[in-house]
Parts: C-alpha cells; sequence; structure tokens
C-alpha cells in the first residue's frame, strides 16, 4: 500500500469514527429523553394520588370527629335519669331505673363536675363506665375495676361508639356523668343508660390552642 492510499485510509477510518459517535449522541438522548419523559408523567400522576391519600386520611379523620353524637345537657333533676347509688370511693354506681318512655334523643347530665382541662375530639382518655338497658337495668356493658381496668380510647379516632364518646366530650378528670342513649344510636337493641367516670385525659396532637 502507498503513502498516499495510507493516509486515505486512516482519514476513511477518522470520519467513520466522527459519524458513528454523532449517531450515538443523537439515538442516545432521543431514547433516554422519551423514557424520561413517560417516567417524569408517572411521577407527576402519582404524587397526586399520594397527595389525595393523606387528604383522604385527613378528612377521613375529620369525618370520624364530625360524626360524634353530641348529647343534650339537661339538668340533674330531669325525671328520664335514673337513681343512681354507689358505696366507698370509686365503687361501681348501681343504676336504678325509673319507669318512664326511653328516651328519642341523646341526653346527659353532670352528676359530678371534675377540674382541669375538659376532654376534646382526638384526645387520649381513660373511662369507667356501666351501662344498663334503659328500662330493665340490667348490665349490658361495664369496664370498673377491678372486673375490668378502665377504657382507654381516642375519641372520635378508631371508630369506637360514636354516642358515647360524644358525651365524653367536655367532661373533666373526676367527673361522673350519666347519659342517656336512644336505640338508633345504641350498639344494644334498645335504649341504653350509662354512668361515666373520667379517670384521665391526655390531650391529642394538635387539638389543643398553646396555653
Amino acid at each position: 500500500m502507498t503513502l498516499s492510499g495510507a493516509f486515505t485510509l486512516h482519514l476513511l477510518m477518522k470520519l467513520f469514527l466522527l459519524f458513528l459517535g454523532v449517531s450515538l449522541l443523537t439515538v442516545t438522548p432521543g431514547c433516554g429523553g422519551k423514557d424520561a419523559a413517560a417516567g417524569s408523567g408517572e411521577t407527576k400522576a402519582g404524587s397526586p394520588t399520594v397527595s389525595a391519600g393523606s387528604d383522604r386520611d385527613r378528612a377521613d379523620s375529620n369525618l370520624n370527629r364530625k360524626q360524634l353524637a353530641r348529647p343534650a345537657v339537661l339538668g340533674r333533676s330531669d325525671p328520664r335519669f335514673a337513681t343512681i347509688t354507689s358505696k366507698g370511693r370509686h365503687a361501681k354506681p348501681v343504676i336504678h331505673p325509673k319507669n318512664r318512655p326511653p328516651p328519642k334523643r341523646f341526653v346527659v347530665r353532670e352528676v359530678k363536675v371534675g377540674s382541669g382541662p375538659p376532654a376534646e375530639p382526638g384526645d387520649r382518655v381513660a373511662v369507667r363506665y356501666v351501662g344498663v338497658a334503659y328500662k330493665s337495668g340490667k348490665v349490658r356493658y361495664e369496664t370498673w375495676p377491678p372486673l375490668e381496668p378502665p377504657l382507654v380510647a381516642e375519641l372520635g379516632v378508631h371508630g369506637n361508639d360514636s354516642a358515647w364518646e360524644g358525651g365524653i366530650i367536655g367532661m373533666r378528670v373526676g367527673g361522673r356523668r350519666e347519659m342517656l342513649i336512644p336505640a338508633r344510636l345504641s350498639l344494644d337493641s334498645g335504649a341504653l343508660d350509662y354512668v361515666f367516670d373520667l379517670v384521665r385525659v391526655e390531650p391529642g396532637t394538635g387539638t389543643r390552642s398553646a396555653g
């Protein structure tokens, strides 16, 4: 091969490599750009889903709190309320129902007013309670030491009975309330008469203003 032939071959090889490099640069961004654009679109489309889920969780939490039944607070002498007896400190109350028609709405009375900040939706509370059938006085539900420890619940958060949770709101530690729950709101087959003692309140996150 002559010198000029070798030079021509060398020049052709350089031109080929240059052409190959340009082709790769042109093809790679095209493929990568298409995939990246699709990926970016999926990420953007996915983001609202995550956000919507978070919003939905917050909405569900707010919805649960709004669903708490709020009672009418009546005077202690209202004839629909039972006679309550108990002996000794923290003794389990005995509920003696009145011979009256069952209530059509959720009502409560303050048997004893406690102290400290009132319980609010979202708060974690510990309560003792006895619940009886409104007419017969037969015990249906109870959580009273030493038979059972106090019940701990977050008001309006974990789907307990919305009626009595609503009745706890506004109570203060050491307080006692009697709650008359109509059949349409009770977990039982008929109206219920509850007595609740509030043992402890722990503020929920963000439920109280500072100070």
